[in-house]
């Protein structure tokens, strides 16, 4: 009984400690939640664009990202892969180009584009242009260079108004500048489609000043950032997008405060723009293909670059309609297995007619398909090509492409160059070796074209090997509904 009393006892003591103990006293152990902005939590999701984003759990409209020790944007400052301006990089930002206009907010590429010219200078040879959509800046016969201060001054507008006419020689200028892409771009401002050829007022502005020449600036920064690939600018001449009057072009001299040039033609390298403002994109416009022009899988060539289709070859004949395929399909192979005189083909034994026997190659394709004398490994080569979902259209699904014929071969070996700079941009393989084409020499040979040295000639079908390059019609009747193959 003792033992049970004393129990009672001590938990009615327990229990009247607990209850009298204040209970506020207990609040007090407790931290306040913090608001978002104590947590860092300051910025909205526009502040942060293209930017890794974390968003406050208490108020998911306050958000957090790096912004970086970044800088207002101002001449010789360094434009990063994230849009932002430095003088010097921090850790993890990559340099894109440099500004040197922040009014307009455009800043120069890393590195110039040049291009092997039969005047041996290394540069674009471009001869004077006329086109209706670009203003004409004649300093007339007083020399008043000045002009261009005013007019033809947007580079941007110049470069997508001369990507419309792919006939004129600056074309592939400005087809260069719309092709670049910066080496370490991660946002979509710097990927192909957003550079142009600067006009005559942007490069002066390049120079820092109209009068004076502020390059050295430029020079300094791209100097440190050599470890990105970035070079100086050169001591050369530079053409412009802005068009001369009375036949005649601009070019500017980069290192020189009064290094400009008007004349019928120019020599000169390439130094690609871009504006950083904001998105901005040459508008993707269907135009008219001409030779060296992009055919994308949607049987069109664009004056820009479209980012919902792809790349599928590159115009060489805009008679016949012929675009050959960006790369090869594999390895050399023999013409034919054996010996074997194709009944369906015709034998062209004289180069004097080439141009007129054995023409069609895919004509010629399919009979060497459906022949049963031998086995014709460049034949069934092409019948396997595919693109993939890379073509939408018709005309460049698989079974499509074909061998050139021999003719086909001589307009390739003629535009040779610009069919190259066009592959090389694309990301293309170049047009090099030994290629057989669809043409038959006779029961034992067949006709094939050295691209090295630019010699069409016939050699033995199964002793000799050789690459294939497939081509393809661009416009098939099964595009006329849909406005394909322009």
């Amino acid at each position: 009984m003792t033992e049970k009393i004393l129990t009672k006892s001590l938990l009615l003591t327990l229990l009247i400690g607990i209850s009298t103990y204040p209970i506020s006293a207990r609040a007090l152990d407790c931290t306040a939640t913090p608001d978002c902005a104590t947590l860092g939590y300051t910025l909205s999701a526009a502040d942060c664009t293209d930017k890794p984003t974390v968003k406050c759990p208490t108020d998911t409209s306050k958000v957090f990202c790096k912004k970086g020790p970044d800088v207002a944007c101002a001449y010789a400052t360094i434009l990063g892969d994230d849009g932002l301006c430095y003088e010097t990089l921090p850790d993890g930002v990559n340099p894109i180009g440099i500004v040197f206009d922040a009014t307009n907010k455009l800043a120069i590429a890393l590195t110039e584009i040049k291009k092997d010219s039969t005047a041996g200078k290394g540069g674009f040879d471009i001869d004077a242009w006329n086109i209706s959509d670009i203003e004409s800046c004649d300093p007339g016969s007083n020399n008043n260079y000045d002009i261009v201060k005013t007019c033809g001054t947007d580079g941007r507008k110049n470069t997508e108004a001369i990507l419309k006419h792919p006939e004129i020689t600056a074309y592939e200028v400005a087809k260069s500048a719309n092709m670049y892409e910066a080496k370490y771009c991660k946002l979509d401002f710097c990927k192909k489609g957003h550079w142009f050829v600067p006009s005559m007022k942007e490069y002066s502005t390049v120079n820092g000043t109209w009068a004076g020449n502020n390059i050295d600036m430029i020079n300094t920064k791209l100097k440190a950032l050599s470890s990105f690939g970035a070079t100086e600018v050169a001591s050369a001449m530079f053409v412009t997008s802005t068009q001369g009057g009375k036949g005649k072009i601009w070019g500017r001299g980069l290192n020189d405060a009064s290094g400009m040039t008007y004349g019928v033609s120019v020599i000169g390298y390439l130094r690609p723009a871009i504006y950083y403002g904001a998105v901005q994109t040459l508008n993707p416009e269907a135009i008219t293909c001409g030779v060296g022009s992009i055919v994308y899988g949607d049987g069109k060539c664009y004056s820009g670059v479209p980012s919902s289709v792809q790349p599928v070859g590159i115009v060489f004949d805009t008679t016949n309609k012929l675009a050959i395929a960006l790369k090869d399909t594999g390895s050399s192979m023999k013409w034919s297995i054996g010996y074997c005189d194709v009944p369906s083909l015709t034998n062209c034994s004289s180069s004097s007619t080439i141009s007129s026997c054995g023409v069609d190659g895919k004509t010629n394709t399919q009979n060497l398909q459906s022949s049963t004398c031998s086995t014709f490994p460049p034949a069934q080569a092409v019948k396997a090509y595919s693109q993939g979902s890379v073509c939408t259209a018709t005309f460049c699904k698989q079974g499509n492409w074909f061998v050139p014929s021999a003719r086909d071969f001589k307009t390739i070996r003629n535009n040779k160059e610009a069919l190259n700079t066009s592959l090389t941009q694309v990301g293309g393989t170049v047009l090099s070796g030994s290629y057989w084409a669809s043409t038959e020499y006779s029961q034992v040979d067949a006709w094939k074209m050295e691209m090295s040295t630019n010699t069409l000639n016939f050699d033995d079908k199964v002793d000799t090997v050789a690459k294939v390059r497939p081509v393809v019609k661009y416009v098939l009747p099964s595009l006329d509904e849909s406005g394909g193959g322009i």
